[in-house]
């Protein structure tokens, strides 16, 4: 793949428009003391928006506690802080909707929080607090401040790491610091089966347990489901990443492939489906050394005689991008969430990675260093394709250009399963840092299904 580096923004956090080629992003109007959560259209460099945060929300003790999603289904713009505080804004309105604390304790923070698109719930975990926190957004927003905040309890001594919702059924995962992966039906709120890297009386005995950290197991940093939902990538704190079928997501599990891939750990991997395409088998994975590696899991036909099927491998195609001076959580003053480090936009190939800014302050005598956050916005292109440029459209179409249909002397692209009528294709020229330029078309998502 070739990597080009599209802009550098300083940034708390952020997150991708699905749909669109936008970002948002939390940052501070260092004149004004203020701070806003920008809308961007990366393809035209465009502000389209800003959402101011208010005053009393912005003073927080700890800045990097932010986290921002965006809610799909309802438009929704979620941004949480450091002093256990929700708030939720419609991104087409720009209306505060929604605005709580979960705890009356300032010092807690919301360290993972995850939306489900099939299921309107919400699922959070907190710091010092062994217990997931689950609401229904849409009775939230209706109640307001007397919002209910279900809480479903966890083992004793076990943190939460990262939370993902199950992208086509009501279902969370939540990777624990015991090498759990424990799985809920967001419906009922009931718990199902756990994955765990232990196998027959060992894993028996291992879910009966109380106190599971006692097992040893190395923490899971992170977590990522396929687009259609059938594989959960897991990473953990020794730089091991597992590949999961979960096919039968909360009921049954195979481990497909592991590769280590770090000697310090992982801070955050994901799926990348290049060109909109939900089959891929390529990931990233985001280092502490600074690396954010290539991936791809492969299958091949089993050749042994005594064996049917097909076997699974990872295999490193190369390094997209390297941060300077790697990230070290054990030497940071600053608590950001690690696994929401990189993100990858669900059709348009842009990246977003999260770095570390550091600056040499003297006080005393004595040189101390000062972290920041910063946002770098990258784009991969296929080598061999390199020329290809392709139109941007809603995600709900997962297919590459190859497959596309055009049809002469009519506005309109089908795919395999939806028919886009073109009401106004707009070229939008894309400047690379490299003087190279791209084009892109957007199109109106208005369909049919076929």
């Amino acid at each position: 793949m070739d990597t080009y580096f599209v802009k550098d923004i300083d940034a708390f956090t952020f997150c991708f428009h699905p749909e669109k080629s936008h970002i948002y992003y939390l940052t501070e109007a260092n004149d004004l003391n203020k701070q806003y959560i920008i809308e961007e259209d990366l393809l035209t460099f465009n502000v389209i928006n800003k959402f101011e945060v208010l005053e009393d929300q912005a003073k927080a003790s700890d800045p990097y506690g932010y986290s921002l999603y965006f809610y799909k289904k309802k438009q929704y713009l979620v941004l949480t802080y450091p002093s256990s505080l929700i708030t939720i804004w419609d991104t087409n309105s720009k209306a505060l909707l929604f605005k709580s604390y979960v705890l009356k304790k300032p010092a807690e923070k919301i360290t993972a929080l995850a939306l489900s698109e099939t299921y309107p719930q919400m699922v959070f975990a907190m710091k010092n607090q062994i217990r997931l926190f689950v609401t229904n957004i849409n009775e939230a927003i209706t109640a307001e401040s007397s919002v209910n905040f279900r809480k479903l309890k966890l083992p004793k001594k076990v943190v939460v790491n990262d939370i993902k919702c199950h992208p086509v059924e009501a279902k969370c995962a939540v990777a624990c610091s015991d090498g759990f992966i424990r799985t809920w039906d967001l419906t009922g709120l009931n718990a199902m089966a756990s994955i765990v890297d232990l196998s027959g009386a060992k894993r028996a005995e291992a879910l009966k347990m109380s106190d599971t950290s006692k097992l040893g197991l190395p923490s899971i940093v992170c977590i990522s489901f396929s687009q259609d939902g059938t594989k959960l990538l897991s990473c953990n704190d020794t730089g091991r990443i597992t590949c999961w079928d979960v096919t039968n997501f909360g009921e049954d599990y195979v481990a497909l492939a592991n590769i280590r891939v770090s000697e310090k750990g992982i801070l955050s991997s994901t799926w990348i489906n290049y060109n909109g395409d939900y089959r891929s088998t390529k990931l990233l994975c985001y280092t502490q050394e600074g690396n954010i590696k290539l991936l791809e899991l492969e299958r091949k036909a089993e050749k042994r005689p005594d064996k049917r099927g097909v076997v699974w491998s990872f295999t490193e195609l190369e390094n997209i991008y390297h941060a300077k001076g790697g990230v070290y959580p054990e030497k940071l003053d600053i608590e950001p969430n690690y696994p929401n480090f990189i993100k990858t936009h669900p059709f348009s190939n842009l990246i977003l990675v999260n770095t570390l800014k550091e600056k040499k302050l003297l006080k005393q005598r004595t040189v101390q260093s000062k972290f920041s956050l910063s946002l770098k916005v990258l784009i991969i292109f296929d080598k061999m394709d390199h020329l290809l440029d392709y139109p941007k459209i809603a995600p709900s179409i997962y297919a590459p250009l190859n497959q596309v249909l055009f049809q002469p002397n009519q506005k309109s692209l089908k795919y395999l399963k939806d028919l886009f009528f073109v009401e106004d294709a707009t070229l939008n020229h894309l400047n690379l840092s490299n003087g190279k330029k791209r084009n892109s078309y957007r199109i109106p998502q208005n369909s049919t299904t076929l």
